[in-house]
């Protein structure tokens, strides 16, 4: 699952009413607070192909982990 369809999930859990507003809202700031870091960090890798795709599989895996959380959280409140 990438950013694009984890917030599409989240926008149809709220429209179908199991996201609040303030939940969906929480999980857009936490991906929009994300995705610059990971921009940021995946622009500075100046090395070599090999280790680079290495950090960026790193850097693929923590945002997935954090969405994961995220997604697990919110099951969690919901029951």
């Amino acid at each position: 699952m990438n950013v694009r369809e984890y917030m599409e999930e989240m926008q149809s859990l709220k429209e179908r009413g199991l996201l609040s507003e303030a939940e969906y809202e929480s999980h857009k700031d936490k991906v929009q607070h994300l995705t610059p870091m990971v921009a940021s960090a995946t622009s500075e890798i100046t090395v070599d192909e090999d280790d680079k795709k290495k950090k960026i599989k790193n850097i693929i895996m923590f945002i997935t982990a954090v969405l994961l959380a995220c997604l697990q959280e919110y099951l969690k409140r919901r029951g």
